[in-house]
């Protein structure tokens, strides 16, 4: 090999890597300020986390079984607890050690079937921008996003070796992904039609079927465990949720906001940005399809991101969750940037002088500047507060939570604010009703249940307010402190 090209191949290989480390090493120190990013959903991972280092099982911040979200995220945290790391430790290194293996399986894969290095360090560049938002978060997200490119590096390998240690992490990764969250049934599903059409004429229909019954046990193996152990514990396969959505056009177009980079605005460069975008994809979605041993090697980067945004939006038409966002939408961009950057290569090769300046000219002028202002303001908000909520200065200082913290007595206890309360007071909390109609049915519950309990309300969440003079014919209830932030209360029959 002449030396210009060891050098280049030395590059393709060491500039992801680098970027790799410094996704890394960016959401480690992001997360240093303040800790990992906190909201409701990383309340119940942490809590089942906990209890299950604790030799309790997966539990949720009230103590019930946790069955709304698959075990893996949980069950990896209380690993690395077990092994003498801090929980919120342990979302840091998870955390970012899912982000370097985002980047650098997704460059891999990209290198592997494109066979273009410059293509490869493109994406590797990019990534960071795209992984980094939702990384610095105790969400499920990021490991399930590292699972999926990690099962695209394993499906090219078989496919273009055929071995079986390829075939065997396949299998395994695969099985992780909808143990990680319950839509990567749709990644199963995605090579699950790659294993039964690829190879047509070549395998026997038999052969391919019975590779494929195989693929999808193995695959199912652990989340159908999981739903047996919730509808044995609880009698229900995924936990209760309220009426699913009933707006799939609303539901479509956020998808297709946050999946593709529409324009912001009403600026003429935005909308240059967003058309020129649209075509790097479409461009993209060719080159990858148009060749039969490209198609397959990149099957689920053409396929996956498409099957995934409209599974959320059939799925919010069936059970309720929440709306499509950023979030939700992260498992998705990865390979849409692949996509992105595929194509752009082929349309800079195809008209150099013009779609090169126009390249030069979306990313000077539009999706470069957005992408690093938002890493900016990210950074600067978890200096200040955290990336999330219940990590900020203002929920660590609260007087409430100190009060609970140290008054844990094993009550029977309810709030506006249960995670709250879970996170920060290690303090199992049954959240109270969030519609004003159903506290009578509670305090009739309770009235027919008398034994002591403790209500901690926050001033910070006014929407689940309490009105004891209503009740207090059937309970006796007790201010027992009362702070700046909010105030609590302990019921016992008269």
């Amino acid at each position: 090999m002449p030396e210009a090209a060891r050098a280049n191949d030395a590059w393709s290989r060491w500039i992801p890597l680098l970027s790799a480390l410094a996704t890394a090493g960016w959401v480690w120190g992001v997360t240093s300020f303040h800790g990992p990013g906190l909201d409701s959903d990383s309340a119940q991972y942490l809590a089942a986390a906990q209890s299950l280092s604790q030799g309790q099982g997966w539990l949720g911040v009230d103590g019930q079984p946790y069955q709304l979200w698959p075990p893996l995220y949980p069950a990896l945290l209380a690993a690395l607890t077990r092994c003498g790391v801090e929980l919120l430790d342990a979302v840091r290194v998870l955390h970012s050690l899912s982000a370097a293996l985002t980047i650098w399986a997704c460059a891999h894969v990209t290198r592997a079937v494109l066979d273009s290095r410059a293509v490869a360090i493109a994406v590797s560049l990019l990534l960071p921008f795209v992984v980094a938002r939702t990384a610095t978060m105790a969400w499920s997200e990021p490991v399930f996003v590292a699972l999926c490119a990690c099962a695209a590096v394993a499906w090219e390998r078989w496919n273009a070796a055929r071995t079986p240690g390829a075939w065997w992490s396949l299998l395994a990764l695969s099985a992780a992904i909808p143990a990680q969250r319950y839509v990567g049934v749709v990644w199963v599903a995605c090579i699950a039609s790659a294993l039964i059409l690829t190879e047509r004429g070549q395998v026997e229909w038999s052969v391919r079927l019975r590779r494929t019954a195989l693929y999808c046990a193995c695959s199912a193996l652990p989340v159908l465990a999981w739903f047996a152990r919730n509808a044995w514990s609880t009698q229900h396969l995924d936990g209760r949720r309220g009426p699913p959505s009933d707006d799939w056009r609303g539901d479509a177009l956020s998808a297709l906001r946050e999946a593709l980079p529409l324009p912001s605005n009403e600026s003429v460069w935005a909308w240059v940005s967003g058309a020129l975008a649209l075509v790097c994809i479409a461009l993209g979605l060719v080159r990858l399809a148009r060749d039969r041993a490209v198609r397959w090697r990149a099957w689920p980067m053409i396929v996956f991101p498409f099957c995934f945004a409209a599974s959320l939006v059939g799925l919010r038409q069936a059970v309720e969750f929440d709306p499509i966002d950023e979030r939700l939408m992260s498992p998705a961009m990865p390979f849409m940037t692949v996509l992105a950057v595929a194509g752009a290569f082929s349309l800079a090769s195809a008209s150099r002088v013009l779609s090169l300046a126009l390249l030069a000219l979306w990313a000077l002028l539009d999706a470069a500047p957005r992408s690093i202002s938002r890493l900016e303001h990210q950074w600067q908000q978890a200096r200040t507060h955290g990336p999330g909520i219940y990590e900020s200065p203002d929920w660590a200082a609260s007087p409430l939570v100190a009060f609970v913290r140290e008054h844990r007595d094993g009550v029977e206890t309810y709030s506006n604010e249960p995670f709250a309360l879970s996170l920060l007071a290690s303090q199992a909390t049954t959240p109270l009703p969030a519609r004003p109609g159903k506290m009578p049915k509670l305090f009739e519950r309770w009235r027919d249940e008398p034994r002591r309990r403790r209500v901690v309300l926050f001033r910070f969440n006014p929407r689940i307010q309490i009105d004891w003079g209503a009740y207090r014919e059937a309970l006796d209830a007790r201010q027992v402190a009362s702070f700046a932030d909010g105030e609590v209360w302990e019921l016992g029959p008269r």
